[in-house]
């Protein structure tokens, strides 16, 4: 199991940093926008605001959903530490094992 370093516990700013940037240059995330802003016709328009407007409210709703989930995963993790470790072990048991099954299924074809 993986462990923080003190050095990481106590620098949020720097994993929110790392997080938000890893985020906005992944190409998925990238393209989603290109998608959702030509789908809203914001290309076509001559206004800046209404694109200054809509790329602030994707990137405050964002900001908030994720500073949101990261604040229950810490308290869900500070109280059910024996709780995460089985789900941690038994998921990972579960992914193991379907991809053996995968590897079975690819191995009896060929």
């Amino acid at each position: 199991m993986f462990r923080l370093t003190n050095w990481k516990r106590n620098k949020p700013f720097t994993a929110y940093a790392s997080t938000f940037f890893l985020t906005i240059t992944n190409p998925v995330t990238i393209l989603s926008f290109i998608a959702i802003f030509s789908g809203l016709g914001l290309s076509n328009n001559n206004s800046n605001n209404l694109g200054l407007i809509l790329v602030l409210g994707v990137f405050l709703g964002s900001a908030l959903w994720w500073l949101l989930l990261s604040y229950i995963a810490g308290i869900v993790a500070n109280r059910s530490n024996f709780s995460l470790r089985f789900v941690n072990r038994h998921s990972g048991l579960t992914l193991l094992l379907f991809g053996l099954y995968g590897l079975m299924i690819i191995g009896f074809e060929i």
